[in-house]
């Protein structure tokens, strides 16, 4: 049982060397113009480079730093392990390079918050990183009907579910063999 919780929580032995490489690129990064900085985020090839051009990128369009401990539970999420931080640590912004990377591999990604005003503010608050990355960021309200969500669930989704066990049925049907006129659903890819 304790191989399994230090599998899923601690941290992976290779988090500190990324984070180095991901900061010494990130100093790079800082040199280039706009034009240069959008162009390499949305060529960056490795996992580094994405996180890399995901803090500079946050640094200038939000002006907010990404410390450590973001890029931390960035790298922990794009490993599948829980990354759990204290509020006021950053963790929406912390998600944006896991995301983003997910995103990147054509998996679909939708981020679970816990009500339509995150939904909302994330998609708005990050979405100039999400757009310098050369991706679409959208959300789902509660109450919006299927013809609503579906474009927006092509795009990286931001949505609330109503319920606990809302959320479970989502993630069931979210995948599914339904018909787009029952649920909506995001495209394989």
């Amino acid at each position: 049982m304790s191989q399994l919780l230090d599998s899923v929580f601690a941290p992976s032995r290779h988090d500190a060397a990324d984070i180095r490489k991901i900061n010494a690129i990130r100093r790079e990064l800082a040199q280039l113009n706009e034009e240069e900085l959008n162009a390499y985020a949305r060529e960056a090839k490795s996992l580094v480079q994405l996180f890399a051009a995901t803090a500079a990128i946050a640094s200038r369009s939000l002006g907010q730093e990404m410390f450590d401990v973001q890029l931390r539970g960035a790298l922990a999420l794009v490993r599948g392990s829980i990354a759990e931080m204290q509020t006021g640590e950053g963790k929406t912004l912390a998600a944006v390079p896991a995301v983003a990377s997910y995103a990147r591999e054509r998996k679909g990604v939708h981020v679970i918050t816990a009500n339509d005003y995150l939904a909302r503010r994330d998609a708005d608050w990050m979405g100039e990183i999400y757009d310098r990355l050369g991706l679409s960021v959208s959300y789902v309200q509660q109450g919006m009907t299927p013809a609503q969500r579906r474009p927006r669930m092509a795009a990286i989704s931001l949505t609330p579910p109503p319920t606990r066990s809302a959320l479970i049925f989502c993630a069931i049907n979210w995948r599914s063999a339904w018909t787009n006129k029952c649920i909506v659903r995001s495209p394989r890819r």
